[in-house]
C-alpha cells in the first residue's frame, strides 16, 4: 500500500496546480502497474476509493489557495 501512495504522491505533489489530470493519470499507472508493480489487492481497492481520494486532495488544495491568495 505505501508504495502506491507514495507513486500517487509524487504524480499529483508538484502539479497542484491541475491535481485532477495528474490524479487521472495515478490511476491509470497503477491500473497498468497493477499485479506487476502494486499488489492486486491494494489497486483493487485504490480503485473503489479513487474518487473519494481525489475529492480529498482537491478540498485540501482549495483550502491552501483559500489561505495563501494563490
Amino acid at each position: 500500500m505505501v508504495v502506491l501512495v507514495d507513486v500517487y504522491d509524487a504524480l499529483i505533489g508538484s502539479k497542484v496546480y491541475d491535481a485532477s489530470i495528474w490524479h487521472d493519470k495515478a490511476v491509470v499507472v497503477a491500473l497498468t502497474e497493477r499485479a506487476s508493480h502494486f499488489d492486486r489487492d491494494v489497486v483493487d481497492t485504490f480503485l473503489e476509493i479513487h474518487a473519494e481520494l481525489q475529492t480529498m486532495v482537491q478540498r485540501h488544495l482549495d483550502t491552501i489557495a483559500d489561505i495563501t491568495g494563490l
